[in-house]
């Protein structure tokens, strides 16, 4: 009760200074809230800038190894290209080698009865019809 009969005192003496001392103090209170609030978005921004660089060096390392990673899928396409080419090539030679042994052990029989063919053996120098 005292208080509020001492504010009405203090009021009704000089209510045009009164006023005028009440929102000077309201004003403080404003601006240094919003000074503290400024300072506060401020650091807020600067982390979230620096957060946002971070991330954008992340991005761009992520970019070159995924540019890695292309060009050696790249690659392993190509060497398993290169790879079914040489053994389909490794095949026909071993089907090649095969059919030409076939052929020798034909003619090495053929030679063998034919007569003089340890002498045409011995001059040519192959020693495996001489067996």
């Amino acid at each position: 009760m005292k208080l509020g009969v001492i504010l009405m005192e203090f009021l009704k003496a000089d209510v045009n200074l009164k006023l005028l001392l009440i929102i000077l103090v309201i004003s403080i209170v404003f601006i240094s809230s919003s000074v503290y609030y400024q300072n506060k978005i401020a650091a807020l921004q600067k982390e979230y800038d620096k957060k946002i660089e971070s991330l954008k060096n992340i991005e761009e390392k992520m970019l070159v190894k995924e540019k890695k990673l292309n060009e050696i899928s790249e690659l392993k396409d190509s060497i398993e290209k290169d790879k079914a080419v040489l053994e389909i090539g490794y095949l026909t030679l071993q089907d090649e080698n095969q059919e030409l042994k076939v052929e020798k052990t034909s003619l090495m029989e053929g030679l063998s009865t034919r007569p003089f063919a340890k002498a045409l053996c011995k001059k040519t120098g192959n020693v495996q019809c001489l067996n």
